[in-house]
């Protein structure tokens, strides 16, 4: 008979253990039953199993169990408190540990336990999250033997190679296991939008969609900060290192996990959602005795779903990761900070996306201050985007042609420029008026007025000008004319220096203040994007030689965390221009994490105004179907070769066609030459002559059929590809505060480093390349175009504070140098400082007029 003391037997693990010893009288003997505080119930099991010792950790609560034993003639023997568990656990009465205390207090009664040689079931995380190293030796120094009740970790060991031994070093490589398989149902909020998980309530926190838990572990459940600590419990548990754990989502719970071997095998765990099974396990190990769980009925299971975990989402896996990373103390930090969250739940709102917050924070100092830091962030932005006149952010995805501009072109670019002055302006008209200036004029456009309406006291005129360029607000000002003293006091040179500086400052005060507004609604909306996979880059190029294979995620670039090919771009741009060695951080196909390093020092000061992407061999995954033709359109090549919906293109030229990106490269390859297509129809196959038409696109000579791919193959891998992104009103904000100054301070970079030859000059535009990008962001919808005028917004406001003469910022040197001398900049130094501006100015704009041209005439 095997002596069993149950810690936390009151919760539902140590209830669900003395449900399966029920089931078997004279084969089990409770010896020790400890619990927290609910001496209610601790007094229940001690009238039905009768044990030796019973403890609490509660004194009160210990008292009153006392009291009651007494009265009803029992003799359990009752203890109090930490010591007394340790004590507990090492009597020679007690074969068995079940180590079911959620949380720190159950950790060294669990420790002692292994140090006296029992049988531990584990079923507390923490033993292994917060002293891995610590247990593992207590483990091996009383030659414990361990078993695993979570049920993942069951599963895992359930599929193992009989006779494997937890925790004794390189049991997994002699097992020939290549990895672990950790399955995560996602919780009660799997699939809640981002953008709810804010406001859900504990109710819903608690409502786990598959298993009966306690509060705690459902919260961590539906954060899956669970899974998080199970990768810490896999590494110690069975010495599996980090890249060979991989996270499954699989909503139905049926497999609880899964271990692959070296040879491809894959052996998976089934069973209902019913912690009794693993519990039943461990008490028997190495036999199989009833657990009370219901059987699989697998004529009703239905299917069975597997989902990548979306990192987005539940950002804490990738935070455990980083703790056993850095190792000392982190992953107790991590603990500590899930322990303290799930505190709160029963008393109010779970504070999905604080809690995350809090999560980071625990785990993210070490003596250098922060070393760690994932966000559950997105970087957005238009997908190519330019700072107005002045430098170049990203490597477009196309190249600037006659044939891109469109009907929207020039409206939109109207509509953007009319956008970004009345804006910048109306800071400059608004803090103007606050400070008591008198306004002339509010123009939009240079040259001749077209429209003039005058207005309020003052009879401002409100004006639209013949060259929509620009614009200005024209003050009161008695250096340009005679004031009558009256008004001197409105005078705009009259005002104090401070006044004046803050006139100047509020109009690119203003563009930036647009582009938060812009990129919080953004935030908010949701912002779609592609996933980034990386498609299998060309031989001897960066990323193949940094080791990058098809299929692989981009995780991280440079430790900030990537969700979309948008937020891969931005930081690897950043990275581009100091053309070093970055860090990039990858999920494999295989669920695998590993680091690749790439080296971007073949990058020229050219390449950032081409396709840099290119250059470093970063290829984007495309959907792998078929080349199963959908419409065939009529009157092109394809119909009059005679191919049919529902065809299947198996080859061309000989040449053997896997999916829909091996066909139409092999088409849009060979415009004008005639190729020779196996195809397959209804379950046979026969050879068709085909000759693309030659069309041109992008400046460059392509080949086409005029087919379609089946819409019905295409959409399960354009949702498995694709995301959407969205924060909380408050999240949000921060978000687009980081983004708007992330985006000036990267364009004072590129600005200086173009100064001092580092970067081209060719990375400046103008705005015939911003009213081609308006056009196309107009097309592309309304998000890409209100990324694009947040960008140019950013754009404008870093601009006009260039110290030049003629813009704002120019000013304000002017007005600096009036503070340090104690009287303003003499009339013949502005006028020297004009020219001087004026001149700079004319050639910046030559140069980007010039770089504009030969992009749409060269591409």
């Amino acid at each position: 008979m095997k002596r069993i003391a149950i810690l936390g037997s009151t919760g539902s693990i140590g209830t669900s253990t003395l449900d399966v010893i029920a089931r078997h009288p004279g084969r089990y003997q409770v010896s020790a039953l400890a619990a927290g505080k609910n001496d209610a119930l601790l007094l229940e099991q001690c009238r039905v199993y009768k044990p030796r010792y019973a403890a609490l950790a509660n004194a009160d609560a210990a008292e009153r169990l006392a009291a009651a034993l007494k009265r009803e003639g029992l003799d359990t023997v009752v203890r109090c408190g930490a010591a007394a568990l340790e004590e507990m656990v090492a009597l020679e009465c007690v074969d068995a540990v079940m180590a079911a205390i959620v949380g720190a207090a159950g950790l060294p009664a669990t420790i002692a336990a292994a140090r006296a040689g029992k049988q531990v079931l584990l079923a507390n995380k923490e033993a292994l999250v917060m002293s891995g190293a610590l247990f593992m030796q207590a483990v091996a120094e009383g030659n414990a033997q361990l078993l695993p009740i979570d049920s993942e970790h069951s599963a895992i060991f359930q599929s193992l190679p009989g006779g494997f031994v937890c925790g004794r070093a390189g049991e997994l490589e002699r097992a020939g296991v290549r990895r672990v398989l950790l399955t995560a149902s996602g919780g009660p909020f799997r699939t809640t939008p981002i953008d709810r998980l804010a406001r859900v309530t504990p109710q819903q926190a608690v409502a786990h969609p598959n298993w009966v838990m306690g509060p705690k572990i459902s919260v961590d459940s539906a954060t899956m900060m669970n899974k998080g600590l199970e990768v810490i419990e896999a590494h110690w548990l069975f010495g599996a290192p980090l890249e060979s754990i991989q996270v499954v989502v699989h909503p139905q719970s049926v497999i609880h996990s899964m271990v692959e071997y070296a040879d491809g095998s894959v052996i998976a765990q089934l069973g209902a959602p019913d912690m009794r099974t693993p519990i039943a396990c461990a008490l028997a190990f190495p036999e199989r005795i009833e657990s009370g769980a219901e059987p699989l009925d697998f004529t009703t299971l239905g299917g069975l779903e597997f989902e990548r975990l979306d990192a987005l989402r539940f950002p804490c896996v990738a935070l455990a990761r980083e703790a056993i990373r850095q190792g000392g103390n982190r992953a107790r930090r991590v603990e500590r900070g899930q322990r303290d969250r799930g505190r709160s739940v029963p008393g109010r709102a779970p504070g999905f996306h604080r809690n995350r917050r809090r999560h980071r924070k625990s785990a993210r100092r070490n003596q250098r201050g922060a070393a760690f830091q994932p966000r559950a962030g997105l970087c957005c932005g238009y997908r190519s985007p330019r700072i107005g006149i002045a430098v170049r952010l990203a490597s477009r995805a196309s190249r600037l042609h006659p044939h891109t501009m469109t009907w929207l072109t020039i409206p939109s670019f109207l509509v953007t420029v009319g956008v970004l002055v009345v804006f910048h302006e109306f800071g400059h008209y608004l803090v103007a008026r606050l400070m008591g200036v008198k306004i002339l004029r509010f123009s939009v456009g240079f040259g001749k007025p077209l429209l003039v309406s005058r207005r309020g006291p003052d009879q401002t005129e409100w004006v639209i000008s013949a060259v929509p360029l620009g614009g200005y607000v024209k003050m009161l000002d008695s250096r340009e004319g005679e004031v009558r003293p009256a008004e001197r006091a409105r005078a705009f040179d009259h005002k104090s220096v401070a006044a004046r500086i803050a006139i100047v400052l509020a109009g690119p005060f203003a563009n930036f203040l647009l582009a938060l507004a812009l990129y919080w609604v953004l935030f908010v909306a949701g912002l779609p994007g592609v996933k980034p996979i990386v498609g299998e880059p060309p031989p001897n190029t960066p990323a193949a030689t940094a080791g990058l294979a098809s299929g692989d995620m981009l995780v991280s670039v440079a430790d900030e965390p990537v969700a979309t090919w948008n937020d891969a771009r931005w930081m690897l741009l950043k990275q581009a221009v100091k053309r070093e060695t970055t860090t990039l951080e990858v999920e494999t196909e295989r669920g695998a994490h590993a680091t690749r390093r790439l080296d971007m020092s073949s990058l020229g000061k050219d390449d950032l105004d081409k396709d840099f992407f290119g250059k470093l061999g970063l290829v984007t995954m495309q959907p792998r179907v078929p080349a199963s033709l959908g419409r065939v359109l009529p009157g092109k090549a394809g119909e009059r070769a005679g191919l049919a919906a529902g065809d299947l293109v198996v080859s061309i030229d000989a040449k053997p066609i896997a999916t829909w990106a091996d066909f139409t490269g092999a088409i849009s390859s060979n415009p004008g030459k005639e190729l020779v297509l196996e195809v397959e129809r209804a379950g046979r196959r026969f050879p068709l002559r085909a000759t693309p038409d030659a069309v041109t696109e992008g400046g460059k000579r392509i080949g086409r059929l005029g087919v379609e791919i089946r819409a019905e193959l295409l959409k399960p891998e354009y949702e498995r590809m694709t995301t959407i992104v969205r924060y909380g009103p408050v999240d949000a904000l921060g978000k687009a505060a980081a983004k708007v100054y992330d985006l000036s301070v990267f364009s004072v970079k590129m600005l200086g480093r173009m100064i001092v030859g580092d970067l081209s000059w060719k990375n400046l535009s103008g705005p015939i390349t911003i009213a081609d990008y308006a056009g196309q962001s107009a097309q592309a919808g309304w998000i890409t175009w209100l990324g694009f005028l947040a960008l140019v917004s950013v754009s404008l406001g870093v601009l006009n504070l260039l110290p030049i003469p003629l813009l704002d910022g120019g000013h304000l040197v002017y007005y600096f140098a009036e503070i340090v001398k104690g009287t303003p900049v003499s009339e013949k130094t502005m006028e020297i400082g004009q020219r001087l501006g004026l001149a700079l100015l004319l050639g910046l704009t030559f140069f980007a007029f010039y770089n504009d041209l030969n992009r749409l005439f060269t591409g």
